[in-house]
């Protein structure tokens, strides 16, 4: 082994060198050009050996063939047996035996090896070996398979191409010794390895033609060893025939084993003639000449050399011995179990009571001594003997009895019937003649379910592979890889003596290392050690790093999440998440990984390259703009040899091979993938993966870098690359028809990386993109084509989706109309009809037919909506081409029509100013825009301040996180509770119906309302009436209608408050939760103490008011006072202040104060409803209450709301007016006590003679308020004096005249007048609120007037204008997509308004102008020779204000000044585009 060893690794280059046939020196020229080597006489082979010495190196050792042998020596060694004129007789044969078992039979088994041997040998671009394997299994001569279930068109053209492959097949091709190809085939399937069996399956060497193979065979030695006259085998013969075929047979039957060994068996088989033969004639002939054997050794004496070759002969039969009995094992437990009896009593004789039976050939092989050493063999043997037992004791004559019964028809044949017990005891009659093929198909039979069929650790292969295989497994492991990356980061706490001495004890503490410290080490190692034969330690520092970072967008179960960017979610947040990247890329991470990419070679499986890309993925991941730049500078300024982008271009290249070998297969119909094909797209797609987080977030400087590198000599073109790759794939119809589900996923990565590169946009990669017609072309066929149904529905419609956003990312930003032009050349307008079309019947029986739970609904439908809106998009850009306008003035509008508008009624539009000009952004609707009520709507109006169109938006934008709280709350509430979807639809006619349920109540409570005197009828408690008894009987009736009526309202309003408190309330939480995250980390104090300064104050007062209230009446103490001035008064001043106390309110009880009270001043709806559901309850007990839901009304009339309005409003200036009437009372108390305190009374009409009056000014000042304020005058409260009286009675005239002045008159007119003022002021206000909304822009600024002076004809009216184009809650439902859509799917203008966003900018907005308008003046532009579209970013409507209303020019003067607006934004453009050329110039330069 050392020598095998040191042989080959030294000396493999110049092995490899000299591989291959010997061939003519350049040097020396045949006679003649024409004749060929063996013409000349030059022998080309045997060669020089090269060959023979690797074998021979691989012989025996499975360190190099496990280790060391690369995978492209399995495609060398094929081509060179391709080569041979018979590869059967071929020594090269001998690599593929050797490589997948060095050791030989009873060697281990290198599954890998297996199916790179037999992906090379059954390879179509091989048809020398594999027509020579195909003939071995027979397969060459069925020329109709698979030809019956094409078309008409395509059967002819096949079955010729099939006769004439077949025909020069048996004319050229020489295979003498087929035995040696069953031979290679069986080492390739053994050991269970399912790929390589799933090969030979899907490669139609199935177990039936296997089975056609050996009946053959057995046929022939038949024939040549049947004495027909004498009616009896011709031992000797029949031997030494099976000598010359039998190794053949042979090792067909050892393939044949290990398919029923892996494969799901074919019920059929049990009933096949050819099965039994097998067993009786081949099997039995195989256990005839071992026990043969074993006699001659056992009964024999040789000398030792003799017996020495006996044995070896022993130990070679065998694994063949072995399958022979498991072959005979699976048939019987199979046909026993499916009741297929027949033949085994057919052939009772060969199987059971014969004296050369295969149960007595199996027996003398169990009691062998050579057996006995043999475990697998004794156990195999022993499980047979065992079935065979059993099954043959059951009477096989009377098989009616146990499991299956047989039953002879009319005409003589012989039915079979299983008894099929169930788990439950249930006892089923399966007629198995009565049963189809497809129901047989149905109940076929997995072998490897056979409880003693494997040994032990064969099963615990099976079990390994299926554990490593299942899910849940796989997110345990990562999850405790997570939980190993987390030891290491927080290693810091484990090694610092100051630290871990808590947690770990002294005795584990130990030199102080950090994270940092720790991925220093590890680059440092992968720099060190980049060469090294061994990467095993290089790969796991990959998946160690790429753990840690992976972990935190998992969530704690090790599943890959969403980011929850929410501050009040709980998900991995995308700042964390993009801190880590960061922090490896400071460390030289990246640098690491571009250096371990740029070094190693592409292609080669599993290799540090492929761990260094999952790595470079997941820095990248989300467009980490750090990790991007240092991807940028290794590449210009470090890779001056262009490795990096080499490597990438060479995993192009090998899936480019894989691609067009794949398309040459299905060029015709369609052809299962083979695993290799499967392992190269997906390889593919994970290259396009990190090209496209390269370029994630529309990176400028790495999207053009990827087309062209100014710093080197050559460029590398990856744009071109990928550009070619995606022709190759959507290049026609059929070939895109014939596509399986993981090519469809290649499609889509290659669209995504295409999007990726253009979007920005990238205006270099937009025109290099452009002009390659055939890209153009494969993409309108990727738009249309109509996949096949064996690819799942929801990958369709993506695919389809993709490649509209890809085309959208054509126009993307375009201002020059150039790709604008391009695209009109190739696509006609109907063809975005029927796209259209598509979208609609797929989101019509997706929403009403589909099957999907509702997530995946959604997904399905969001996904439809994606492929809408660039539709929308595109079709909308397109229409700027004159030539496409008229072939198509609407070409969607019939569609429209006739679904109903069903797509885009889910599309809304909006303008965005970009770039200097303005774009049309389409874009999907949210589901959850429907629940954004209108009374929310209503209220933002009413209250927003109309002053300027940047104000208007500014507070639009503002509350748009309220509106989106609001929307997704309800939205998530009405999708889990029906009830809550029918309340919010209908909430409003609810109100109206209760509240007329309120009055009937209420109507009902009068009539059977008494005083105390006439307590014998009616009643004033509901409560008391039904309990106590206190109600006549008469009025019985009236009670059962207000229990009635009563109980229906309270469960009314229970049901309104809790729809109310599980809409509103949570809101609340969530807005106090997002302002205690949002301050968390400010510097500002959780409370502010100043908001008791004036509580003390107030507290003072009334402490002050109290004590001198008990001073100057002590024998009076008035608590009720009292409690009124401290609960009436100080506690809700309190409670205010202890909310203005409560900043940030982080504890416990704080939050829930805060909650309560925030919800009672915010939502009045909901508290209004909470004390009327109060008055619902208290009024059983007493029914005044009842009345007091009468106010309901308030809630319900806009009318009374604006009456209370004009009562609160000015609610300042009455309580100044309210505190001047006190003043006003005190003063005439104080004068009416010390001067007319005789006349003072309390009832002017009283007749008993006796006077009450007031005699303190605090009796009189009550008196007055009482019976003085409200009439405005002093008549009722003092009594009339005679003018006898001389001065007393002009001093009273003058007293009470002046109250009645400064009361009556003044002080009342004042209230009113407020109240009035305030009323025509708030109807004032409205009427220029409803003139503003309805005559100017919410948007732009736009009035309606001057929108109409313009006079465009083709022009939208007015009230489009201002309700579609530029509809102001589209703005808000835009805001809600942009918050919920990933940021690394933005396109270019999203990105911009996103990013705008982030700062509070309103320059994404238009101000004053359009895209109808800007699109006139650059049809004007053109029409005057004026140059291109790009100038018109900021036209002369922005002058579009008072100025323009003023003049009113309308005419020539506002178009040239238009015209010079727009010359001007012509040359701020071409500014932009210059700059862009220039940055993609010096791109490669220090940026600095």
């Amino acid at each position: 082994e050392e020598n095998q060893k040191l042989m080959f690794l030294l000396s493999k280059n110049e092995l490899y060198n000299h591989l291959g046939p010997l061939k003519l020196p350049t040097t020396i020229d045949m006679e003649d050009e024409t004749r060929s080597y063996e013409e000349a006489g030059i022998p080309q082979f045997p060669s020089i050996g090269a060959e023979e010495v690797i074998i021979e190196c691989m012989r025996g050792n499975s360190y190099i063939c496990e280790e060391v042998i690369p995978r492209q020596l399995f495609i060398t060694f094929g081509n060179l047996l391709a080569a041979t004129k018979d590869p059967s007789d071929s020594i090269i044969l001998d690599f593929f035996d050797i490589i997948c078992r060095p050791l030989g039979t009873n060697g281990p088994i290198i599954s890998r090896n297996q199916f790179y041997a037999l992906d090379v040998l059954l390879n179509h671009e091989l048809p020398e070996i594999r027509s020579r394997f195909e003939i071995t299994f027979g397969v060459i001569n069925n020329d109709n398979d698979d030809i019956n279930n094409d078309d008409d068109n395509n059967r002819d053209e096949k079955l010729h191409e099939r006769r004439k492959r077949k025909s020069m097949l048996q004319d050229q091709i020489v295979c003498k010794k087929p035995e040696r190809l069953a031979g290679i085939l069986a080492t390739c399937i053994c050991g269970s390895n399912m790929q390589t069996a799933s090969m030979l399956q899907i490669n139609k060497m199935t177990m039936d033609a296997n089975l056609s193979v050996m009946e053959k065979i057995m046929e022939d030695a038949r024939d040549k060893v049947w004495d027909i006259d004498h009616g009896e085998m011709k031992t000797k013969q029949e031997y030494k025939f099976m000598v010359q075929r039998g190794s053949y047979l042979a090792n067909m039957m050892l393939v044949f084993s290990y398919q029923m060994d892996t494969l799901v068996i074919d019920p059929r088989i049990y009933r096949r003639s050819g099965c039994w033969d097998l067993v009786c004639f081949g099997i039995g002939q195989v256990l005839y000449n071992f026990n043969q054997t074993l006699s001659e050794i056992e009964n024999t004496i040789h000398t030792e050399e003799k017996e020495d070759f006996l044995k070896n002969e022993l130990k070679k039969d065998l694994p063949l011995v072995r399958e022979g009995i498991r072959i005979t094992l699976r048939l019987m437990t199979g046909a026993r179990n499916l009741g297929i009896q027949d033949f085994m009593i057919l052939h009772d004789v060969d199987l059971n009571t014969g004296p050369d039976s295969i149960m007595n050939a199996t027996m003398r092989v169990l009691n062998s001594n050579f057996c006995s050493a043999e475990s697998g063999l004794r156990g195999d043997a022993e499980s047979l003997l065992e079935m065979m037992d059993s099954s043959f004791q059951n009477d096989f004559s009377h098989v009616s009895g146990a499991g299956a019964s047989s039953t002879s028809s009319a005409n003589g044949d012989v039915g079979i019937s299983a008894t099929i017990v169930g788990g439950g005891g249930d006892t089923e009659v399966l007629n198995l003649n009565d049963v189809d093929e497809e129901q047989i198909e149905e109940a076929s039979l997995d072998m490897r379910a056979m409880h003693k069929e494997y040994s032990p650790r064969e099963m615990l292969q099976f079990m390994t592979e299926a554990v490593r295989n299942n899910p849940r497994v796989k997110l345990k492991l990562q999850h405790r890889r997570f939980q190993f990356a987390e030891v290491l980061e927080e290693i810091e706490t484990r090694t610092d003596p100051a630290k871990c001495k808590d947690n770990l004890g002294d005795g584990f503490c130990g030199v102080k290392i950090t994270w940092g410290e720790l991925v220093e080490r590890m680059v440092r190692y992968v720099r060190t050690h980049n060469f090294d034969t061994d990467e095993e330690h290089s790969i796991r520092i990959f998946e160690v790093l790429r753990s840690s970072v992976l972990r935190a967008r998992c969530n704690d179960k090790g599943e890959e999440v969403d980011f929850d960017n929410s501050p009040t979610g709980d998900g991995p947040k995308h700042e964390d998440y993009a801190k880590k990247q960061k922090f490896l890329d400071s460390l030289g991470v990246t640098r690491m990984v571009a250096v371990a990419i740029s070094t190693h070679v592409a292609g080669i499986e599993g290799n540090a390259a492929d761990a260094a890309l999952e790595l470079l993925k997941e820095l990248l991941y989300s467009g980490n703009v750090h990790v991007q730049l240092s991807i940028y500078n290794y590449v210009s300024d470090v890779d001056k040899d262009a490795k990096f982008l080499g490597h990438f271009k060479t995993r192009m290249a090998v899936s480019q091979d894989i691609i067009r070998n794949r398309k040459k297969e299905t060029h015709l119909d369609f052809v299962a993938m083979s695993e290799l094909q499967r392992e190269g797209y997906i390889n593919a797609i994970q290259t396009f993966a990190v090209l496209q987080q390269l370029c994630e977030g529309h990176n400028t400087m790495t999207q053009n870098l990827l087309r062209t590198q100014p710093k080197h000599r050559k460029d590398i073109n990856l744009v071109g690359e990928t550009i070619k790759m995606f022709t190759m794939q959507a290049g026609n119809d059929l070939e895109l028809r014939n596509m399986e589900e993981k090519e469809i996923e290649l499609l889509i990565a290659t669209m995504d990386l295409l999007t990726e590169l253009l979007q920005g946009p990238c205006r270099g990669n937009q025109e290099f993109v452009t002009r390659d017609d055939s890209f153009m072309h494969s993409m309108e066929t990727a738009v249309q084509s109509q996949f096949s149904t064996r690819v799942n529905k929801g990958l369709r419609v993506k695919v389809k989706s993709t490649a509209m956003v890809l085309m959208a990312s054509l126009l993307e930003g375009r201002s020059d109309l150039v790709v604008h032009k391009k695209m009109t050349e190739i696509f006609e307008p109907r063809m975005f009809e029927v796209v259209h079309g598509y979208y609609s019947r797929t989101l019509k029986s997706t929403q009403k037919h589909s099957k999907l739970d509702d997530d995946a609904t959604a997904n399905r439908v969001d996904e439809i909506l994606v492929g809408v809106v660039c539709l929308k998009r595109v079709v909308g850009e397109l229409r700027l081409i004159p030539t496409f306008h008229a072939l198509g003035p609407d070409v969607l509008e019939e569609q429209r029509v006739a679904y109903k508008e069903i797509a885009f009624d889910r599309v809304a539009v909006i303008e965005v100013s970009w770039k200097g000009r303005i774009e049309a952004v389409s874009f999907p609707i949210p589901s959850e825009v429907d629940y954004l009520s209108q009374t929310t709507k209503e209220k933002f109006l009413s209250r927003v301040s109309l002053d300027t169109a940047e104000k208007r938006m500014k507070s639009l934008l503002q509350e748009a996180p309220i509106f989106i709280s609001e929307m997704t709350e309800r939205h998530h509430l009405a999708h889990h509770f029906y009830l809550y979807k029918i309340l919010s639809k209908n909430i409003y006619s609810i109100k109206w119906c209760m509240y007329a349920l309120v009055v009937l109540l209420n109507l009902n409570v009068v009539m059977a309302s008494y005083g105390a005197k006439h307590q014998d009828k009616g009643y004033q408690s509901a409560v008391d009436a039904l309990f106590h008894g206190h109600v006549h009987r008469k009025y019985v009736n009236s009670l059962i209608i207000t229990w009635v009526l009563g109980i229906i309202n309270a469960c009314g309003y229970v049901v309104i408050v809790l729809f109310l408190g599980v809409t509103e309330v949570p809101m609340i939480i969530r807005q106090t939760d997002e302002h205690v995250k949002a301050n968390k980390a400010a510097v500002i104090s959780a409370y502010n103490p100043r908001a008791f300064t004036w509580w003390g104050v107030t507290l003072a007062g009334n402490i002050m008011f109290i004590i001198m209230h008990m001073a100057n009446y002590p024998g009076h103490r008035n608590y009720f006072l009292y409690s009124f001035l401290v609960f009436g008064i100080n506690l809700p001043w309190t409670i205010t202040c202890v909310r203005r106390y409560i900043v940030i309110p982080n504890s416990k009880y704080a939050r829930l104060f805060v909650i309560i009270y925030d919800t009672s001043i915010q939502k009045p709806f909901f508290r209004n409803h909470v004390l009327l559901l109060g008055c619902s309850f208290l009024g059983f007990q007493s029914t005044p209450f009842f009345t007091l839901m009468l106010l309901d009304i308030v809630n319900n009339s806009q009318v009374l709301k604006d009456i209370i309005r004009s009562i609160t409003r000015p609610l300042p200036q009455l309580a100044v007016v309210f505190y001047t009437f006190v003043l006003t009372v005190i003063i005439y108390a104080q004068f009416g006590v010390n001067y007319f305190e005789e006349w003072f009374q309390y009832d002017s009409l009283a007749d008993d003679g006796e006077k009450h009056g007031c005699h303190s000014v605090v009796a009189c000042f009550w008196l007055i308020f009482y019976g003085g304020v409200p009439i405005g005058g002093m008549t009722e409260v003092m009594d009339n004096i005679s003018n006898k009286e001389g001065n007393s009675y002009l001093a009273r005239v003058a007293f009470d005249l002046s109250f009645f002045v400064w009361v009556g008159i003044l002080l009342f007119n004042v209230i009113t007048g407020l109240i009035v003022d305030t009323f025509s002021t708030l109807r004032e206000e409205a009427g220029k609120r409803e003139d503003v909304l309805i005559n100017s822009c919410f948007v732009c600024g736009f009035t309606r007037a001057h929108y109409d002076d313009i006079g465009l004809s083709s022009a939208p009216s007015f009230d489009s204008h201002k309700n579609d184009i530029h509809g102001m809650w589209n703005y808000v439902y835009f805001y809600f997509y942009l918050t919920r859509k990933d940021p690394t799917e933005y396109n270019g203008v999203e990105s911009y308004v996103a990013q705008l966003k982030e700062e509070s900018s309103l320059q994404w907005l238009p101000s004053r102008n359009t895209l109808v308008f800007q699109n006139h003046e650059q049809a004007e532009d053109n029409e005057d020779g004026s140059g291109g579209i790009g100038g018109s970013s900021s036209s002369s409507i922005e002058m579009g204000g008072s100025n323009m209303g003023s003049t009113g020019s309308s005419g020539n003067d506002f178009r040239a000044l238009r015209k010079e607006m727009s010359m001007f934004g012509k040359g701020i453009q071409e500014l932009v585009d210059r700059i862009d050329k220039l940055e993609t110039t010096i791109s490669g330069t220090d940026t600095e």
